[in-house]
């Protein structure tokens, strides 16, 4: 497991041009989905099967810490160095279900106690304002508000049965969440009284949204599905498509000024410098599935992805020219596929260090798994109907295609 980190750090720095992404050593190899830091040094990294990593040295070492749980973490947030929320849940596909999990710690990890909900929706965003002041978005509309540091917490009438996947609050007043179930729903609902009612906005298209962002009480991205971004200059009542250049799953947004920011665009990074009027693809390597990205300031930022990889840059600049593995397509059946699918890996070299993983057509972690065959089968009966997205990866190649579970 060793020579698989030294080759991947290798591989992210020998082909960058002035260091602006540099690969960390996650210590696992998990899919991550979302990272935070309370400063600095003190940072938290969560995903699946309920894995927490912690580093206290700005990256440099990671440590994994035992949530007591086996839930897929959605979002994580450092209230302070030694105060931490982590949220998720899983679908539980025999009863068509979901359960919700919300970890705190008080002690920077040691020791991680879950709080129990009267929801049963899969919880997907939390977010502070403060040490006393947070939120939570999730399935089903689910928005849930503490004051309290977390310790308690109280459900929000949202308005929506849709999902939310991002929630952002500016202020104690304004906020906003955003969702949607598929590529054919959306919702973005805003509040003016600290989430004491919400109202919807029409962004004027159909397409699921991943995140939000806002950098004042007027200006604020959404990014979403088929490469949405959308951008408002008035508080949100009105919408302003902006041009990504791709069509892929964007998951999540970040500005680091009024001019500068970031939207992690699955296989790559977007940037821009003048608000959006541009957004330029940036190939940072390493990393197939990019899931999350955060800022400390505006040079200390994170991205956390698939098979545990962890990128830092200390610059907050743009082009991380690396090399990729290269993408070849996925030979699957049945496709469509009602129970089970066929994956032919017989090309591979290295089904050893091979991981598969499934997401759904929102980006979202379903599936991973690392113990393959030349001939790999995989148990799909409990998914809902639609289109999923498969992935290969390995440290020299990535296979991916689509299949359609009837």
């Amino acid at each position: 497991m060793k020579k698989i980190y030294i080759l991947i750090i290798a591989i992210c720095i020998s082909g960058m041009v002035n260091g602006q992404w540099v690969a960390q050593n996650s210590g696992i190899t998990e899919s991550l989905t979302s990272v935070h830091f309370a400063d600095t040094n003190i940072g938290y990294a969560v995903g699946i099967n309920g894995i927490i990593v912690k580093t206290t040295n700005g990256g440099l070492n990671w440590s994994s810490q035992n949530s007591g749980v086996s839930d897929i973490l959605y979002s994580v947030w450092n209230i302070d160095s030694s105060k931490i929320i982590a949220v998720g849940g899983n679908w539980i596909p025999y009863d068509n279900t979901s359960t919700s999990i919300i970890l705190i710690t008080n002690n920077g990890g040691i020791f991680w106690d879950s709080i129990i909900l009267s929801t049963n929706s899969i919880l997907y965003s939390v977010f502070f304002l403060n040490s006393d002041t947070g939120f939570i978005a999730g399935e089903n509309g689910t928005i849930i508000k503490t004051i309290n540091g977390g310790d308690t917490w109280f459900i929000q009438n949202s308005g929506t049965t849709k999902t939310l996947n991002s929630i952002y609050f500016i202020d104690n007043l304004n906020g906003y969440a955003v969702g949607g179930f598929n590529a054919f729903t959306n919702v973005i609902l805003k509040t003016t009284n600290g989430g004491t009612t919400w109202n919807s906005l029409n962004p004027g298209f159909s397409s699921s949204l991943n995140s939000v962002f806002f950098n004042d009480v007027n200006t604020g991205y959404i990014v979403g599905f088929n490469g949405k971004i959308l951008k408002t200059i008035n508080g949100g009542s009105t919408w302003v498509n902006q041009s990504s250049g791709t069509i892929n799953n964007l998951s999540s947004v970040f500005f680091t000024s009024n001019s500068t920011g970031f939207i992690v665009n699955g296989n790559g990074l977007l940037k821009t410098n003048d608000g959006g009027i541009n957004w330029i693809e940036e190939n940072i390597g390493c990393i197939e599935m990019l899931h999350s990205i955060n800022f400390i300031n505006n040079n200390i930022g994170y991205i956390v992805g698939s098979n545990g990889k962890i990128l830092k840059t200390t610059n907050g600049s743009g082009v991380g020219i690396s090399e990729k593995p290269s993408i070849n397509n996925l030979t699957l059946s049945p496709n469509p596929a009602t129970n089970s699918l066929t994956l032919n890996l017989s090309q591979l070299k290295n089904l050893q260090n091979t991981t598969v993983s499934i997401y759904d057509i929102q980006g979202k972690l379903l599936l991973q798994q690392n113990r393959l065959q030349p001939q790999t089968e995989l148990d799909i009966s409990g998914f809902a109907k639609g289109i999923y997205i498969i992935k290969v990866i390995n440290e020299k190649e990535t296979m991916q295609s689509k299949f359609i579970k009837e």
